[in-house]
């Protein structure tokens, strides 16, 4: 074989394998960014089991690593289907990602604890900005992600005439911390 037809045949096997990682890394990207589908439940073990628990009833302590088992992470939905596999709702994840970086418009908290830690150095001090800023911090928290979650949830009971079919499509704020120390608790 002489150095031309070798250096060809390099190039094509380097060419080959350029052209299938490019494809398999499309294809890799692509699994990753597209919808994924989410797991299934049974209507019935749902209705059964969980919706109870989401409820706050009766509960079995390991309900939500159940759960979590089941969709996979916290931050994922899971189907509900009918007997047919049909999907008929999907319930919103445990953990909205969403609502979580809407938290973070504003200053952080961190922010907001050396510029009250600022003030109370300073001669004129200002005792009413830790109170204020950490007040409008829940408002940064809500989000369009909240309002769609409730909106399903609010179908999802419908749907077991849990609340009335009216309340479907409703707006939903979520009730204001009684207090500023409300919003530490966990």
């Amino acid at each position: 074989m002489d150095q031309h037809t070798l250096t060809a045949a390099v190039q094509s096997k380097v060419t080959h394998f350029q052209q299938t990682t490019q494809t398999n890394g499309d294809a890799l990207f692509q699994q990753l960014v597209q919808d994924i589908q989410p797991k299934t439940i049974p209507e019935d073990v749902f209705v059964r089991y969980f919706l109870p628990s989401f409820l706050g009833g009766e509960q079995n302590p390991r309900w939500v690593a159940e759960w979590v088992s089941i969709a996979g992470t916290p931050s994922c939905p899971v189907a509900v289907v009918d007997v047919r596999g049909k999907e008929l709702y999907r319930v919103p994840p445990l953990y909205l990602t969403e609502a979580v970086t809407a938290a973070r418009v504003g200053p952080s908290f961190k922010q907001i604890a050396q510029t009250a830690e600022l003030y109370s150095n300073s001669l004129a001090g200002n005792g009413g900005y830790l109170m204020d800023a950490l007040s409008k911090k829940p408002m940064q928290i809500n989000s369009d992600d909240f309002q769609r979650a409730s909106q399903v949830w609010y179908s999802i009971l419908a749907r077991y005439n849990i609340v009335p079919p009216q309340a479907v499509g409703t707006q939903i704020t979520p009730p204001p911390p009684a207090s500023v120390s409300d919003m530490f608790e966990y």
